[in-house]
C-alpha cells in the first residue's frame, strides 16, 4: 500500500462514525425508522446513540438541527479519540513484538 493510499484510508476511517449519524438522522427525519405519523419517536434511536449531547440538548431545549450538527461533531471527534487509541495500541504492539 503505497503512503497516498494509506492516508485516504485513515480519512476514510475518521469519516465513517460521523456519516453514520448524518445517515441515521436522515432516516430518521425522514420517517424510515418510524412511521411519520409517530412524532418524536422516529428521534428515539438517535436520541439513544448521542446520549451525551442529547442530555445537553434537553435541557438547552434545542431542536433538531442542533442536535443533527453537535451529535455528527461529538461522533467526529469520538472517531478521532478512538482512531488514536488504535494507532497507539498498534504502535505499542508492534514495538513488543520487535524487541
Amino acid at each position: 500500500m503505497t503512503p497516498h493510499t494509506r492516508w485516504r484510508w485513515r480519512y476514510i476511517a475518521l469519516l465513517i462514525l460521523p456519516f453514520a449519524h448524518i445517515l441515521l438522522c436522515a432516516a430518521a427525519y425522514l420517517g424510515f425508522i418510524v412511521r411519520g405519523d409517530e412524532g418524536i419517536w422516529s428521534w428515539v434511536i438517535v436520541l439513544w446513540v448521542d446520549r451525551p449531547i442529547s442530555d445537553m440538548m434537553f435541557h438547552m431545549h434545542g431542536n433538531v438541527g442542533s442536535v443533527v450538527i453537535l451529535g455528527t461533531l461529538w461522533w467526529f471527534f469520538l472517531n478521532i479519540f478512538l482512531y488514536r487509541v488504535v494507532i497507539a495500541i498498534s504502535r505499542s504492539m508492534k514495538r513488543h513484538t520487535d524487541g
